[in-house]
C-alpha cells in the first residue's frame, strides 16, 4: 500500500515537473515574439529614416520624370595621399633614389593608394550593382578612384537599397557644374593704342585677323593649352 501511494506521488511530481516546463517553453517563445513584434517597426523605421538621409531631396524629384536616372555614390572610406607620399620619401631615401625617380615613387604611391581604397570600399556595392544590370535594373556603371565615388544609372528602388549599404555616405544627383562664366572682351579691332594708333601687330594684321574679328569671331571662350613632352619651369612656352 505504501508502495503504491509513493509511485502515485512519484508520478505527479513528475507530470508537475513537465507542466511547469512546457509552460516556461512557451512563456518565452511568446515573449520573444512579443518583443519582435514591438522592436521590429522601430528597427524598420530607423534604417528607413538613415537610409533617406542619404539620398539628395533633389535627386528623388528626378524620378517622377524618368524611370532610371544618373547618380553619384560618394564612400565614406577616403585615402591617405599625404601619408602615402610621405612613406614613399623615406623609401626612396633610403634607396638613394634620384630626385626624378623619388618623384614618380611618391606619384605611383599615391595612386596606388587612392585605386586601393576605391577598390575595397566599393566592392560590395559593385557586385550588388552587376546583378541589378543582369536583370535590367542598371545601365551604367563607372568607378572614380580620386574622389572614391561611383556613377550609376537606375532605377529608384536600387538606389534605395544601395544607400542602406553602410559604407555610402550620400548619393547626390549628377549635375554640370559651370566654374565660371567667360567674360565678355571688347572686340580686338576697336582696341586702341594710346595717341590713337591701331595696336594689332603687324604679323596678326598679315595673316588677316581683323577680318575674322568684324565677323564676330574673336575666340571668346576658347580654351588654349599646352600639349608637350616635358615642360620645364624655367622656360616660358
Amino acid at each position: 500500500m505504501k508502495r503504491e501511494r509513493k509511485n502515485t506521488f512519484r508520478w505527479i511530481n513528475i507530470l508537475m515537473i513537465a507542466f511547469l516546463i512546457v509552460s516556461m517553453m512557451f512563456s518565452s517563445v511568446g515573449s520573444a515574439e512579443g518583443k519582435k513584434q514591438v522592436e521590429s517597426p522601430l528597427i524598420t523605421k530607423s534604417a528607413t529614416e538613415a537610409t533617406g538621409d542619404k539620398i539628395s531631396k533633389s535627386l528623388t524629384k528626378e524620378f517622377d520624370k524618368k524611370d532610371k536616372i544618373t547618380f553619384l555614390i560618394k564612400f565614406k572610406e577616403k585615402a591617405n595621399p599625404a601619408a602615402s607620399a610621405k612613406k614613399a620619401e623615406k623609401a626612396a631615401s633610403t634607396q638613394k633614389q634620384t630626385a626624378a625617380q623619388a618623384i614618380y615613387m611618391k606619384r605611383s604611391a599615391i595612386i596606388a593608394d587612392l585605386k586601393t581604397t576605391a577598390i575595397e570600399a566599393q566592392g560590395e556595392v559593385t557586385d550588388f550593382v552587376e546583378k541589378q544590370e543582369e536583370s535590367g535594373q542598371v545601365t551604367g556603371i563607372q568607378s572614380f578612384y580620386i574622389v572614391n565615388a561611383m556613377a550609376v544609372t537606375a532605377t529608384e528602388e536600387v538606389m534605395e537599397k544601395i544607400a542602406a549599404f553602410p559604407e555610402v555616405e550620400k548619393i547626390l544627383p549628377n549635375k554640370t557644374m559651370q566654374l565660371h562664366t567667360p567674360a565678355k572682351t571688347e572686340e580686338a579691332s576697336n582696341v586702341k593704342k594710346a595717341g590713337g594708333t591701331n595696336s594689332i601687330e603687324w604679323n596678326i594684321d598679315h595673316i588677316g585677323a581683323p577680318a575674322v574679328w568684324e565677323m564676330g569671331i574673336d575666340g571668346s571662350g576658347t580654351v588654349v593649352a599646352s600639349i608637350d613632352s616635358g615642360v620645364q619651369g624655367i622656360i616660358r612656352h
